[in-house]
């Protein structure tokens, strides 16, 4: 009798922090130029469900944990910039999605690595521009390499692993107190 119960409770406590546990979400990425050295690119971005306030641009946004992808089919993305790293002259990372009806970064952008380079003096760079609906593309800290067009569509949250475990054992012990009625 008194181990029904207890299952009773740790289902309960599990169904609660199920409910609790942090998903992630993934989020397309594609870019082209409309001006520039003629690179385009796809990939996805990793971010957590929760967002983050980014107290120097004064936005909150999703913190992007990961990215994968390629530049002209070929070129791999080998890396994410560190939040602060100086990618391009006057501002520093902060690896935001802003979501305020679209997704978008802000103007500090997104630092990141191509060819395995993994120095801040290789790093590349997303900035949004303020005056356009454009994208910067940096490289090398330099003036922008090419401007163009970034678009970011989140797709469906995946559940952590944690987060199913957490709901099977709440079902169970859902199911104990059931049976002991």
């Amino acid at each position: 009798m008194k181990s029904k119960m207890f299952i009773a409770v740790v289902g309960l406590v599990a169904t609660t922090l199920a409910g609790k546990a942090q998903n992630t979400i993934t989020w397309d990425w594609s870019y082209a130029y409309t001006s520039g050295q003629y690179n385009t690119g796809v990939g996805t971005f990793t971010t957590s469900d929760s967002t983050t306030y980014d107290a120097n641009s004064g936005q909150t946004g999703y913190l992007i944990a990961g990215m994968a992808g390629t530049f002209d089919g070929s070129v791999a993305i080998t890396g994410l910039g560190q939040v602060g790293d100086v990618y391009y002259p006057g501002a520093s990372a902060d690896n935001l999605i802003i979501s305020d009806g679209s997704n978008h970064l802000d103007v500090n952008g997104l630092a990141f690595f191509l060819y395995g380079e993994q120095t801040q003096a290789q790093e590349y760079g997303f900035a949004y521009n303020a005056n356009s609906t454009d994208f910067y593309l940096y490289t090398d800290g330099s003036t922008p390499f090419e401007t163009g067009i970034l678009t970011i569509a989140p797709t469906s949250p995946v559940p952590e692993p944690t987060t199913m475990v957490l709901a099977g054992l709440g079902a169970a012990g859902l199911l104990g107190l059931r049976r002991k009625k």
